[in-house]
């Protein structure tokens, strides 16, 4: 038994021994067919799944929206976005559609975390519209403006405000927000609503 263990010990020795430490290093790597998307790294492919029909029908998945008139869809910006429209009202405003496939948090996890973008919250509405297929949200106060897309720094600006929407979809939510100054918001707020009440009709 005890030349077993020795023989044992001297080919381990060998073996450790012959090789570098780079070759003895192990880096330890997710497996992407189990770990769970982070949907900030969400990118979509350059043909999203979005088609408009004369200019006047935002479709997605199983979801069809009326686009308001004077509203058009322009090319996203960045592959993390859906859609992007802007209206004729309010031509600088950004008005975004978000996917991040399945698995992008729940309901409350993300109205939670476009509550904690204000510095200060001085007034809030949340409804379900459409027998709770969609999730609507309307803020306003003091919004932590940011120096750059997921920068930590920011200025406070006063007189923001946010129209926000979660809709379930066969793929996942489909997010729709707007966040600028309350008087842009105002041009285009009912619009907005319009096109959420507008789902499948």
């Amino acid at each position: 038994m005890s030349v077993r263990i020795l023989g044992l010990l001297i080919v381990s020795n060998l073996f450790f021994t012959g090789c570098t430490k780079e070759e003895m290093r192990t880096e330890w790597k997710p497996d992407l067919d189990v770990a769970q998307p982070n949907p900030h790294q969400f990118q979509h492919s350059a043909a999203v799944p979005v088609q408009v029909e004369s200019g006047q029908v935002f479709s997605f998945a199983d979801l069809t929206f009326a686009i308001p008139s004077g509203w058009k869809q322009i090319e996203a910006s960045s592959a993390m976005r859906l859609a992007e429209f802007r209206s004729e009202q309010a031509p600088d405003v950004e008005i975004v559609a978000f996917h991040f496939g399945p698995s992008a948090g729940s309901v409350e996890a993300n109205l939670s975390r476009w509550k904690d973008q204000f510095a200060k919250l001085e007034s809030d509405r949340e409804e379900n519209l459409l027998g709770g297929k969609v999730r609507i949200a309307d803020y306003s106060g003091v919004f932590k403006l940011a120096a750059a897309p997921m920068s930590p720094n920011f200025q406070e600006a006063a007189g923001y405000r946010m129209l926000a929407s979660i809709v379930i979809s066969q793929s996942g939510p489909v997010f729709f927000k707007v966040t600028d100054s309350k008087e842009k918001i105002a041009l285009i707020e009912k619009d907005f609503w319009a096109m959420m009440q507008s789902i499948g009709k």
